[in-house]
């Protein structure tokens, strides 16, 4: 299919990773911390490395988003 190569682009430029079942969803819907890593990732920003975070809405279990949604923040990306 057309996604299939982006897809393996972005996967072996490590800016996309896939499910933990080494898939792909190309038409699955995406969370603004799937945006936040493939934009930093891209465009190889420097993260805040920073613990806390900025919003309140973060799972504690996805502590390593917090980088990403910090620095994009800061940055003005997001809101």
């Amino acid at each position: 299919s057309c996604a299939r190569t982006y897809i393996e682009s972005l996967y072996s430029s490590g800016i996309i990773s896939g499910y933990s079942n080494n898939t792909f969803r190309p038409n699955a819907s995406i969370t603004r911390a799937d945006w936040i890593v493939w934009v930093m990732k891209a465009y190889k920003i420097p993260l805040n490395t920073g613990t806390g975070t900025l919003f309140k809405d973060i799972p504690k279990d996805s502590a390593w988003i917090i980088p990403y949604i910090n620095t994009a923040k800061e940055r003005g990306y997001i809101s």
